[in-house]
């Protein structure tokens, strides 16, 4: 007798075995519930499983905890928790953020084999067709007593062919961390051609990085892919993104999104028209640390937000390479390249409520005095016409405040200075490094992460998210929307400095 099943017409199989835990989890992102339900409940129906085995799948959104606590499997996602019960009468129960829990009861799971199988090698070779099954995209096969056996199947749709890439700009970030990433993740994208406006700079990358084609005008290859990866001077961003959302492509922009807010809403405008994703690449928000920190705020652990503290802070690094101090090319110095990091960051993890009204103030005199001591290559100070220093206080409907320090070149004993922190209701949180401060029983307490799962380099979690949004596996984290208020602030900031007074939204 066999067994079969379409888990979801659009799976992705990834396999996460983790051996710091008495169990090894199996994580297949799935992009819907009913999957988890299928997938569990076909475990009690083939009736094989090994206590220290199970599977589970995800909500359209990637697992960031799986941990044990007593007698169950926690699963901490980024829209539910998930915990399987390890009692003889298994059950799994989900809690969503609101608090409200379901629970659903999955009968006994019996470890006995009456065929004579070892239960252990059963599941072990189960573990080996999905690992099989990632590179192959083909059924995911499990053996099971009595001669049983199961099929997932993974139908094979347009959609999940290999994603073909273009890169518009290859200059630094696309050399040193989007085409190394984009290549990590072979099995899933395929690099076809890159284009840069310097015609023998494209076609060196182009040789160095094994890439088929090389173009100067970019509209050439849009017929040849399916999505772009944008980084070029800021101020094409808007322009290059809205050809390519024409041309019904995918779009990853580097940040800033743009140099105005119009210019955003153009983009956003083109994205939905097109019915295509439009991602900004704040990659801060698939770091470690801040990706804990958006579990404890939503936790409720710090409660209402009061007033948030924002600090991008270089001593003595002005890049000193490419465009970063040209105002025609980059709209901006320290702000829009390295403040809008921390900036976009903070509002992410507080919700991004509504910017009620901004004053700013950028400097620049440090950049051009004579004598310059840089850590970042040189540049000439008589010459330069962006910002190095941007101080702000933002206040936001509701009541929250956020004050916002960056820097390029800064006299501070640090070398460099991140951090958000966050003061609320209840508690406390600093991002860098993750601490959260409270009040219990009469005393204070600063309590420090001291692990947090996920990857060290964030340029591979932010590339995947980008590729599962475009195949409709995955919602994308970083929303063009959010990208826009950013920029939004950005340029209230600027308009503050140059009228000398609090500007309102």
């Amino acid at each position: 007798m066999k067994y079969r099943i379409d888990i979801c017409e659009r799976a992705v199989f990834k396999l996460t075995l983790d051996l710091r835990q008495p169990f090894y989890p199996l994580l297949c992102r799935f992009p819907n519930f009913l999957s988890i339900l299928k997938t569990l409940l076909l475990l009690h129906v083939i009736n094989h499983c090994h206590e220290q085995y199970f599977i589970i799948g995800t909500l359209a959104a990637s697992w960031t905890y799986v941990g044990s606590e007593d007698n169950s499997t926690i699963i901490y996602g980024e829209k539910v928790i998930l915990r399987l019960e390890e009692h003889p009468d298994y059950s799994l129960v989900v809690q969503y953020k609101n608090g409200e829990t379901v629970n659903y009861e999955l009968g006994k799971i019996q470890s006995n084999d009456e065929g004579g199988q070892s239960s252990s090698r059963v599941i072990d070779e189960f573990v080996a067709s999905i690992v099989r099954a990632r590179s192959e995209r083909n059924k995911i096969h499990c053996p099971c007593r009595r001669g049983r056996s199961i099929s997932f199947i993974k139908s094979e749709v347009p959609g999940m062919n290999k994603l073909r890439i273009g890169l518009i700009g290859v200059g630094g970030i696309a050399t040193t961390r989007h085409i190394p990433t984009l290549l990590k993740l072979a099995d899933r994208v395929t690099i076809v051609a890159v284009s840069d406006i310097d015609a023998n700079r494209a076609s060196s990358v182009a040789a160095a990085f094994n890439i088929p084609k090389a173009y100067q005008n970019y509209e050439e290859m849009f017929h040849e892919i399916d999505a772009v990866f944008i980084s070029t001077p800021n101020k094409f961003h808007a322009e290059i993104t809205i050809a390519a959302m024409t041309a019904g492509l995918h779009v990853f922009c580097e940040k800033p999104m743009a140099l105005t807010s119009a210019e955003c809403e153009a983009m956003v405008s083109a994205s939905k028209q097109a019915g295509k994703i439009l991602s900004i690449g704040y990659h801060y928000r698939f770091m470690k640390e801040p990706k804990g920190a958006k579990r404890i705020m939503a936790s409720g652990a710090v409660g209402n937000p009061l007033v948030v503290r924002v600090q991008a802070i270089r001593r003595r690094k002005v890049p000193g390479w490419g465009v970063f101090t040209n105002k025609e090319l980059q709209g901006g110095g320290s702000l829009i390249d390295y403040g809008c990091h921390l900036l976009d960051l903070s509002l992410w993890l507080i919700g991004h409520p509504e910017p009620v009204e901004v004053m700013g103030t950028a400097y620049n005199a440090l950049s051009r005095s004579p004598g310059q001591v840089n850590q970042w290559g040189s540049f000439n100070p008589d010459t330069f016409e962006v910002d190095d220093h941007v101080t702000a206080y933002i206040k936001f409907a509701g009541g929250t405040s956020l004050l916002l320090e960056t820097s390029w070149s800064n006299n501070i004993k640090e070398d460099v200075i991140e951090n958000v922190s966050i003061s609320g209701e209840k508690g406390g949180l600093d991002v860098f490094p993750l601490t959260v401060n409270y009040a219990k029983e009469g005393m204070l307490f600063n309590s420090e992460a001291a692990w947090i799962p996920g990857e060290e380099d964030p340029s591979l979690p932010q590339a995947e998210n980008f590729i599962n949004a475009c195949q409709g596996l995955e919602e994308q984290l970083v929303k063009p929307e959010e990208a826009w208020k950013v920029s939004a602030i950005i340029e209230k900031i600027y308009e503050s400095t140059n009228l000398g007074t609090s500007v309102r939204f």
